[in-house]
């Protein structure tokens, strides 16, 4: 079965199969991974100002700063008056939380032709006034401001800035970013700096105590039924109950087809590089898959490779897009392959800090040729660390995706294995389910997904097979 633009249903990391008993042992390896205790790595991302002050009175049109649409807060004087930005909306960080790092991403220029005069430091504040910890020199870290406007990154998911945060400082309305002029000698050329906006991403992690459970061996009856009745949730939310019952395959459409990056049927083992998913409102699916441990630009050997097999219903050449996001161009690359076989590597063309379809070619192809109808495997490697993966999309046709899940797509989830869906939603609708058409005396799977209440992380997925019979 496909579908269009629905919400991935499974998260596996085993190779799936249609059977119940393979995917419960499917789901079994979910829960080892997400089981209650441990805790999960979030990342809350480019979070935008909405209060914008300043110290001295050498900045002018602070609050053009609040957002990117170049029209830039400016500086021109020999003084150190910071630019303040705060009131990052970080509400969806829960109180328990651990702060593990924090990005600050710059967008702006200086106008002077001289390196020093381009110079800046940027530090963080708690009370949105006076810099906290350590701040960082834009000279030292490598992202002195150019002539023309660019982003520049400073810190990364596992820097604090030398000091230690709460879940409640950063969700402070005082809590923000301070930058000034770091040359004291030089008065600077007209415009000086311009800041068109300044973004922060914090990282943390969280312990959730929620817990789903499925009774199992039951046997359901009638029309309607009650699937609440054979499942159990604690401190969990956003519940989602899905029945499905049958085998599916998952076809390529060759007038294209998109796949999540997080529903891979199988991934490898590695001794460098390496997938880590991350939870993120803002993209297809809630998720997307970052590439992190050690870089490898020249071979995908030792490099977690990542399975997608799907089944494709015609042989010849497929072109391949990946909806990725890169920090800088030490960031913004990924491998591809079919069977097993790296093709190439596909990169964001130098665009940097946004979602971007892309097929543009870092080295090798960006197609696979598809000997065979039937079963393959199409695969994606870590590359260079700290890359975003989003979607993939496949392709016979000339057409460009866009957007998030490109419009007329066929949307198909590998890590389910296709399956034939009878049923999904949430646990108002999952206690009256119309059985209409469903076979009697059959045996279907349900799955119930769902968030920590705490955390809003996911929770280990459960799964377990029951009867219905219409008596």
């Amino acid at each position: 079965m496909t579908r269009k633009h629905s919400r991935p249903l499974i998260r596996t990391m085993t190779r799936p199969h249609p059977l119940a008993a393979a995917l419960a042992f499917s789901l079994l390896c979910i829960s080892l991974l997400l089981a209650a205790g441990a805790a999960r790595a979030v990342t809350v991302t480019d979070t935008t100002p909405t209060s914008a002050t300043f110290t001295g009175s050498a900045w002018t049109n602070p609050n053009n700063a609040l957002s990117q649409d170049n029209n830039s807060a400016t500086w021109v004087n020999s003084d150190q008056s910071y630019l303040v930005l705060k009131g990052f909306d970080f509400s969806s960080i829960p109180d328990s939380a651990t702060i593990s790092g924090i990005t600050v991403r710059v967008r702006g220029m200086h106008s002077s032709g001289t390196a020093s005069y381009r110079d800046y430091k940027v530090g963080l504040t708690k009370n949105g006034t006076a810099v906290v910890g350590s701040t960082k020199d834009s000279s030292v870290v490598g992202t002195t401001l150019g002539t023309t406007m660019g982003d520049y990154n400073l810190g990364n998911s596992s820097d604090l800035w030398g000091t230690t945060w709460t879940a409640a400082e950063i969700k402070n309305a005082n809590f923000g970013v301070m930058l000034t002029d770091n040359d004291t000698t030089a008065t600077g050329t007209s415009p000086g700096y311009s800041i068109d906006v300044m973004y922060i991403t914090v990282d943390y992690t969280c312990t959730p105590t929620g817990s789903l459970s499925i009774t199992a061996g039951q046997t359901l009856y009638g029309n309607p039924i009650d699937l609440t009745s054979i499942s159990s949730a604690s401190n969990a939310s956003s519940l989602e109950y899905t029945v499905t019952g049958g085998s599916g395959t998952c076809s390529i459409d060759d007038s294209g087809t998109y796949i999540e990056a997080e529903d891979f049927s199988a991934s490898s083992s590695y001794t460098g590089g390496y997938f880590t998913e991350v939870t993120d409102g803002t993209v297809n699916g809630g998720k997307y898959m970052r590439s992190d441990g050690t870089a490898n630009t020249t071979s995908e050997s030792g490099q977690q490779r990542l399975d997608y097999q799907v089944d494709f219903t015609s042989t010849g050449t497929f072109k391949i897009w990946i909806r990725g996001y890169a920090l800088d161009g030490t960031s913004d690359s990924i491998y591809i392959g079919l069977n097993g076989t790296m093709v190439g590597a596909l990169n964001e063309n130098a665009t940097y800090n946004t979602w971007v379809w892309t097929n543009s070619i870092q080295t090798g192809v960006n197609t696979i040729n598809v000997p065979t109808t039937g079963t393959h495997t199409i695969n994606v490697w870590v590359r260079e660390t700290a890359h975003r993966l989003d979607g993939i999309y496949i392709t016979k046709g000339a057409e460009t995706p866009s957007g998030g899940i490109p419009s007329g797509a066929t949307e198909i989830d590998p890590a389910s294995g296709c399956a034939t869906t009878l049923f999904t939603g949430n646990a108002a609708s999952a206690a009256s389910v119309d059985t209409s058409g469903w076979t009697d005396g059959g045996t279907f799977t349900l799955q119930l997904t769902g968030d920590d209440a705490t955390c809003g992380t996911p929770l280990a997925p459960t799964s377990d097979t029951f009867t219905w019979i219409d008596n």
